[in-house]
Formats: C-alpha cells, sequence, structure tokens
C-alpha cells in the first residue's frame, strides 16, 4: 500500500458515523476538561529553564518553545502566524510586538491541544497527525471558529500589553472579512471569552508577575504607538459555564464530521491539511 493511500485509510477509519456517534453520546466532563488544561500547563514547566540573564523576549521564546517550534518568518509582511506546532514570528518586529506575537501564536497552539486531548480520549486514537490535521480543519474552514479562535488570541494578547498600547484593529478588519455579525454570532465570543480565561489562568502560571512587568517595560523601552483601544461586545458581561462551553466545543466537532459524512466534506481537504503539518507541503503553495 502507497503512503498516500495508507494515509487516506487513517483518515477514513478516523471520520466515520461510529465515531461521530461516540462523541455524540459521551459528553466530556468538567472534571477531564480540568485534567486537560492542568497536563497542559504542567507539560509547559516540565523542561523549562529560565535564567535571570535572559531578556525578556528569550524567556518568552523558551515559555512558547515549550509547546510549539518557534520559526522566523521570511516570506510574508505578517507579524506573525501559525501552523499547528509551529509559531511563525517575523524577527524585524520591536522586542515588545515579538514578545506580544509569540503570546497570540502560542495561543493558538495551546487551543488547538485542548482539542486534541478532547479527541484522543473520548475516541482513543492516538495518531497525533490525523487528529491535528482535522482541527486544523476545524479551526480554520468555519467562518464563525475562525472568528473565536483569534478572538481568543487576541484579547489574551491584549491582556500582556499596556492598555494604552492594545491594538485591535487587525481582528476588526477580520470581523469585515469574513462579514461577521458579532450580535447574530454572539454565542462564539462569549464561547470565546470563557476559553480564553482557561487558557489565560495556564499562562497566567508560567508568565509571571515579574516578567509581566518586563513586558511592560520593554514596550516604554521600544516607544510603540498608543492606540488605546479597547474590544468590547454590549454582551461583554454575559457568560457560560464551563459545562456550556463543553457542550459548544463538543457542538464544533460534530459539526465538522458531519460535513465529511453527510455534506460536502472530502476526505483530500484532511490529506492537504496533513501535508502542511507534517512539512510534504511548501507553506508557500497555501
Amino acid at each position: 500500500m502507497s503512503e498516500d493511500k495508507r494515509i487516506e485509510k487513517e483518515f477514513r477509519k478516523f471520520v466515520n458515523q461510529d465515531n461521530m456517534n461516540i462523541i455524540y453520546k459521551n459528553k466530556f466532563s468538567v472534571r477531564d476538561y480540568e485534567k486537560i488544561l492542568d497536563n497542559i500547563y504542567k507539560s509547559g514547566i516540565l523542561h523549562l529553564k529560565l535564567n535571570d540573564d535572559d531578556t525578556t523576549l528569550e524567556k518568552i521564546k523558551k515559555i512558547a518553545s515549550q509547546y510549539a517550534q518557534i520559526e522566523i518568518d521570511e516570506s510574508s509582511d505578517l507579524q506573525g502566524f501559525y501552523i499547528h506546532n509551529k509559531l511563525y514570528i517575523n524577527e524585524s518586529l520591536p522586542d515588545s510586538l515579538q514578545i506580544t506575537t509569540i503570546i497570540h501564536e502560542l495561543v493558538h497552539q495551546i487551543y488547538a491541544e485542548i482539542f486534541e486531548q478532547i479527541i484522543k480520549q473520548t475516541l482513543d486514537i492516538h495518531d497525533e497527525y490525523v487528529i491535528q490535521s482535522f482541527i486544523m480543519f476545524m479551526l480554520n474552514n468555519s467562518i464563525e471558529n475562525h472568528a473565536a479562535t483569534e478572538y481568543i488570541s487576541y484579547i489574551i494578547e491584549g491582556r500582556f500589553t499596556p492598555l494604552e498600547c492594545q491594538n485591535f484593529i487587525p481582528f476588526l478588519q477580520l470581523l469585515l472579512q469574513l462579514e461577521i455579525d458579532v450580535n447574530h454570532s454572539k454565542q462564539y465570543f462569549i464561547y470565546g471569552h470563557e476559553v480564553s480565561h482557561h487558557i489565560q489562568d495556564i499562562l497566567d502560571k508560567i508568565i509571571t508577575s515579574d516578567i509581566k512587568e518586563d513586558i511592560k517595560r520593554q514596550f516604554v523601552l521600544d516607544d510603540i504607538p498608543k492606540y488605546n483601544q479597547q474590544l468590547k461586545f454590549e454582551y461583554s458581561t454575559e457568560r457560560f459555564t464551563t459545562e456550556e462551553t463543553l457542550e459548544i466545543m463538543n457542538e464544533m466537532v460534530l459539526f465538522i464530521f458531519d460535513y465529511f459524512l453527510n455534506g460536502d466534506g472530502t476526505i483530500d481537504e484532511l490529506i492537504e491539511n496533513h501535508d502542511v503539518i507534517t512539512g510534504k507541503k511548501d507553506l508557500s503553495l497555501i
């Protein structure tokens, strides 16, 4: 059997009606979810060694490197971007903006890792590339999921940025590009707000108050422009319980299963993600 056929077989073994039924019937518990969050935190500190003479940027790079590989972006004009397990950063940015960009992209990685662990435990499947390819599709190919994913990253990035330097223009431009009605899609933003706190709790235990103060000082040293922006929706005080948050996560996974089993989805779409994640496909061709 060729490698391509083997990979296709693995995806068909994963995306099937039996697995969809298991996900539908076996709702993930709050206790299991909290254990996943704790395990993600522990994996971030297991081999972490920060030195007193490290710069703030070096410390953030070391922290992020516990979760993903940091690559230098030499081909785009973006501050940074994320492809599963890799954070691409524009090294020409001032240290302060590299720091917050790394945090932004790291949040994407942790968010995807949460889904990966949920799916692994629910289905008892451990082919990481297959699951990661599915998650990559889920978080990017649904408009609402894409918006929620970016919302989570932007608001956490904002919490590590001095208030006067917060810049949400790129996120607002994304909403316009995706033609998102923030009132019609309010469920996804309330959900995103909840998940942001879960991920923030992980990062707050690693990025200490001293490092946060160093980040603020770096913004002053770099003389970053002051935008004085805040990102608030009319429903910003509305909350979901953890049970409700998990229900939405479950629905997100089921929606993508349904797309491939009963909709227009083809396995080739997942194989394409697999090729990107494994490096078989050049990023310049995306």
